[in-house]
């Protein structure tokens, strides 16, 4: 009778306190929007769940990835690449792991922030603008490409022109830069070609971001999501048509 009761405290506890919070959020339009979309972005990604890694750490999906692409190695003419640098911590880490590979990675940055507002989430023009002193100590296996990409990436995808892309860590989260990207890099991408997305899921506004570029730029068989963290990040796997 007693574990009955306290089951039953428990119970009319627990209700209280989610009624509160749903009380509290109903006098919040961006609480609730933001509450309403993450609940939504769960139910889009949902399927892609059962036949991915579920990860609870940036740095486990982040070291799934690139250790995922090397996998795939199998010659020199292949490109490790990184958009959206700022402090550098992401770029270093995926370079202790191609170091070991005698392999280099690149970085394109403009290091002058968001180039405008982001609509349905919560950063605006100039986020994380950097002054280029105030990065990290980069590994010798690091080459930064400093410009906007719209200036940068096609002359050096011509230069490589016979290099392929094995791995993408896509950190620009911006709608409008991820596409114009992921469009310029796609002819070059290799079979099974990794690329991880910082922010893909689990946000406000995620359906005018990264999935939407996504969406925009591969034809569905053409990639497959293979990894998730509990935060934002994703991974898919490109399949290149015969």
């Amino acid at each position: 009778m007693f574990d009955l009761i306290k089951r039953i405290l428990r119970s009319i506890g627990y209700n209280f306190h989610k009624n509160a919070i749903e009380d509290f959020h109903a006098y919040d339009p961006i609480e609730s929007f933001k509450r309403d979309e993450i609940k939504s972005s769960y139910q889009y990604f949902k399927e892609f769940f059962y036949n991915s890694v579920l990860f609870s750490t940036t740095n486990g999906i982040r070291s799934f990835a690139i250790n995922k692409s090397l996998e795939y190695s199998n010659n020199e003419n292949e490109l490790f690449m990184e958009f959206g640098v700022h402090e550098g911590k992401s770029i270093n880490f995926f370079s202790k792991y191609l170091k070991e590979k005698n392999k280099k990675i690149y970085g394109f940055d403009s290091f002058q922030g968001q180039p405008d507002d982001w609509p349905g989430y919560i950063r605006t023009k100039g986020y994380q603008k950097l002054d280029k002193k105030d990065m990290d100590k980069l590994n010798s296996n690091v080459e930064i490409i400093d410009g906007l990409v719209q200036n940068t990436l096609e002359k050096f995808l011509l230069d490589k022109e016979k290099k392929k892309i094995l791995f993408v860590h896509m950190d620009l989260d911006f709608y409008p830069s991820t596409l114009f990207v992921l469009k310029k890099i796609k002819p070059y991408l290799s079979n099974n070609a990794i690329i991880l997305f910082h922010a893909v899921h689990n946000y406000s506004g995620w359906k005018n971001g990264v999935i939407k570029a996504i969406n925009e730029t591969f034809e569905k068989n053409e990639f497959e999501f293979i990894a998730f963290s509990s935060k934002i990040q994703g991974v898919i796997k490109f399949k290149k048509k015969n």
